[in-house]
């Protein structure tokens, strides 16, 4: 819930789900680096931009390999 807060906040789309892909939403590459600069700041998780295009939805985002990575 936490991604898609940030995105509803990044992309001004409401409501957004966490079945939501960011850029069918409206997202680009450059808002994909500050979504992943909030989260980092918010939640302490720290993602790869190539997490976010490989996995650009946020219930799969956070269960990507990255993710988990990156929580350890």
């Amino acid at each position: 819930r936490l991604l898609a807060g940030l995105w509803t906040e990044g992309l001004g789309v409401e409501p957004v789900g966490t079945r939501d892909n960011f850029f069918d939403l409206g997202g680009n590459s450059l808002l994909g680096i500050q979504m992943l600069a909030n989260v980092k700041k918010r939640a302490g998780t720290v993602l790869p931009s190539v997490a976010l295009f490989e996995e650009p939805v946020p219930a799969l985002l956070l269960e990507s390999p990255e993710a988990l990575l990156s929580v350890y």
